[in-house]
């Protein structure tokens, strides 16, 4: 995936992103950091093609992403919102299974069972979707996503919800996809992060990239200061990268 130039917005707030020069291998996971207002979801809607730039294009492959006819951009790329809505009282197996519509059918029954068992949720399988937690919706709309079998994966604060082992299920099957070679750019303000799952950790402010880092060794409490205004600390400890304040000495 390739940004070039992209500036993009909407109806009486153009620029949200304002000259986005990237480029993503399909391989790579990167994290996206910054304030509120800073287009991170803007970036992420440009990626999957719900949101066409004013100038520039995002590349997927050999043509512009919103050029891909949807089933076949859904088979590359897969994207999991930060909010969602569902009209119907669907199951959870059967909101699962709506990740197979761009191969024409819903997602087979051996498929949903591995998703489900997967994220743990084999016991909420005949469960109506309104009846569940926030945490626990948010749980299904990724098993749906990892139905959908996507090549590259962008994900919209994705722990919104989740209690802390969830949270750790999650990142642990980030790592899986990982190691199977897939890719994919998160954006979250969560504070605690897996140290070693991302390849690249993106500064996105005022809609441009201020800073990029190769993991969390090279980002700096000033690296911070310049983000958000505040100097943060990174401290490591059993493969988790929390993110905590630091007190200056005046």
């Amino acid at each position: 995936m390739r940004f070039r130039q992209v500036v993009a917005g909407y109806p009486g707030k153009p620029g949200v992103l304002q000259g986005i020069d990237l480029e993503v291998p399909s391989h790579e996971w990167i994290l996206v950091l910054g304030p509120n207002g800073a287009g991170k979801t803007t970036l992420l809607r440009v990626a999957v093609g719900w949101l066409v730039p004013t100038h520039g294009e995002v590349w997927l492959a050999h043509r512009p992403v919103h050029r891909w006819p949807a089933r076949q951009r859904a088979a590359m790329t897969g994207y999991l919102p930060q909010h969602q809505a569902m009209p119907f009282a669907f199951t959870v197996a059967e909101v699962v299974a709506q990740g197979g519509w761009h191969r024409g059918a819903p997602t087979g029954l051996a498929e949903v069972h591995q998703a489900l068992e997967t994220l743990h949720l084999a016991s909420l399988a005949s469960r109506a979707l309104p009846t569940l937690s926030g945490g626990e919706r948010q749980m299904v709309y990724f098993a749906r996503l990892l139905a959908q079998q996507p090549r590259f994966f962008l994900l919209d604060e994705p722990t919104t919800h989740l209690d802390p082992p969830h949270k750790l299920l999650l990142w642990e099957t980030l790592r899986t996809l990982k190691d199977q070679g897939k890719g994919g750019m998160v954006v979250t303000h969560d504070p605690v992060l897996p140290c070693h799952l991302f390849h690249r950790i993106l500064a996105l402010k005022e809609g441009q990239i201020l800073w990029q880092a190769r993991g969390f060794h090279e980002v700096s409490p000033q690296h911070f200061r310049d983000l958000f205004g505040t100097p943060l600390q990174v401290v490591q400890n059993q493969g988790f990268c929390a993110l905590l304040p630091l007190q200056e000495v005046s």
